[in-house]
């Protein structure tokens, strides 16, 4: 089976147990590579004598005991009708958004679905009960809170340009957003004008906890900054000056805002 055009071989490595040679691509990650098997990033770094999060673009690692993601058991099928978004066919199979770009990577942009694309959606019938909105601002506010949370305990880490997003020493400002959304479970594109093509464009006013704001401080409307809403006037980012920080949006800030984003409900 190939994952990702870049699983070479399956191979046995002692008595019972299975494993697989897997090389590095660019944009890959341990935490990511970890997902796709189904093991720690731990494991992978035991199994191939790492001694820190960084990999290379062509190395070959050996994953034991791997179990590859397949969506294929798990997933049926839908055919794009006229009128359908991304978040009117989430919510006739009762999931997200996230969960379905999860589900279809061949989707770059979530606003731009056509009619007749087949798009994977979970299995099982469609319905139309949905969660009463308390639950699903409940279910939104932990997963809002686990993100800030996560970033805080970054806190500190000096600002690099181009900062790998396989380590955790220093950030720019989209490498922090990419890991500490994928540390919940959700994916982002790496650079911050990829990430802002990505979820639902919303109102600054209907901005919520863990929702991404984007900023040009060039002035000139290209977005080249990303932050983490927190509040009205708080939001969290790895910054050029003070690297990973909570700051006040209001005197730099909000001059320089370009969108909100929504990636999760």
């Amino acid at each position: 089976m190939v994952i990702a055009g870049a699983l070479l071989s399956s191979l046995f490595v002692g008595e019972g147990v299975s494993a697989a040679e897997y090389t590095v691509k660019s944009g890959d990650s341990l935490w990511e590579i970890s997902n796709n098997f189904k093991v720690s990033v731990s494991e992978i770094k035991t199994q191939n004598k790492l001694t820190s999060d960084t990999i290379y673009v062509g190395q070959v690692l050996q994953i034991a005991d791997s179990k590859p993601s397949t969506n294929e058991t798990s997933n049926q099928k839908y055919t794009v009708k006229s009128g359908d978004s991304l978040s009117s066919i989430a919510k006739k199979y009762n999931t997200t958004t996230t969960n379905l770009l999860s589900l279809n990577p061949q989707i770059s942009n979530p606003n731009l679905i056509k009619v007749g694309q087949v798009v994977n959606v979970p299995n099982g019938t469609t319905g139309s009960v949905t969660p009463s909105k308390p639950s699903v601002d409940k279910t939104r506010e932990q997963v809002a809170n686990a993100i800030i949370e996560s970033g805080k305990k970054y806190l500190g880490a000096p600002y690099q340009y181009g900062a790998s997003p396989n380590q955790t020493t220093t950030f720019d400002c989209s490498s922090f957003t990419q890991r500490v959304f994928s540390e919940n479970g959700i994916k982002l594109p790496r650079t911050s004008t990829e990430q802002s093509k990505i979820g639902t464009t919303i109102p600054l006013s209907e901005a919520k906890k863990g929702d991404l704001l984007f900023f040009a401080t060039d002035n000139n409307g290209v977005i080249n900054h990303v932050s983490i809403y927190v509040d009205s006037s708080t939001v969290l980012h790895a910054a050029t000056s003070k690297g990973v920080s909570i700051a006040d949006t209001k005197a730099y800030w909000m001059p320089r805002f370009v969108k909100a984003v929504r990636v999760f409900n």
